[in-house]
C-alpha cells in the first residue's frame, strides 16, 4: 500500500529555498513532506502491530496552546484536515490558550498516555519549566515526541 498526497509539485522549483519569492512555497512544500512521513509511520505502525487493536479506535484530540484563527491554530488545522483525509477517524482541534500555553501542556500531560491526546506545540512551550514555579509539567517525562510539522525560517 502507499500513501500518497497530491499537491508536491513545489518540490520540481530549483531555486533557492530562502528567498523572498519562494519562502512560503517552500514552507508549504516542508510541512506536505513531514505530513507524509507523519502518515507513512501511522500506515507503518498498524502493520507492525498485529496483536494491538487498530490505532486509532476513537477520535485524535489535537490540542493547540492557542486561540482560534491565529497563525499556529491555521497550522493545526492544515495538519488535522490532511490527518482526517487518511486516517480513518477524526482528529478534533481543541484549543486552549491562556498561560503562555501552560494550560495546554499541562492538559495533555495529564491526558492518558495512549496517543489519542496530542500538543500542537510551539517553541514557547520549551521555556515554561523555567518560568512558572513549579513547573506544570515535567518536559521529558511527561511528552514524547512524534513530528516536526514545520520550521520557521
Amino acid at each position: 500500500m502507499t500513501v500518497l498526497i497530491s499537491g508536491n509539485r513545489l518540490l520540481a522549483d530549483r531555486s533557492h529555498p530562502r528567498s523572498n519569492s519562494n519562502r512560503y512555497a517552500w514552507q508549504r512544500a516542508w510541512l506536505m513532506i513531514t505530513l507524509q512521513i507523519c502518515i507513512a509511520a501511522v500506515v507503518w505502525c498498524g502493520w507492525t502491530s498485529a496483536s494491538q487493536a487498530a490505532w486509532p479506535e476513537r477520535p485524535i484530540r489535537l490540542i493547540v496552546p492557542v486561540a482560534a484563527g491565529g497563525g499556529v491554530d491555521l497550522m493545526a488545522r492544515i495538519l488535522a484536515d490532511r490527518l482526517n483525509q487518511q486516517l480513518p477517524q477524526r482528529v478534533l482541534i481543541e484549543n486552549l490558550g491562556g498561560g503562555g500555553g501552560s494550560i495546554a501542556a499541562r492538559a495533555v500531560a495529564n491526558a492518558e498516555p495512549d496517543g489519542y491526546t496530542l500538543l500542537f506545540a510551539t517553541p514557547g512551550i520549551a521555556a515554561l519549566p523555567a518560568t512558572h514555579q513549579p513547573p506544570p509539567f515535567d518536559p521529558i517525562a511527561d511528552f514524547s515526541p512524534v513530528s516536526l510539522v514545520t520550521d520557521h525560517w
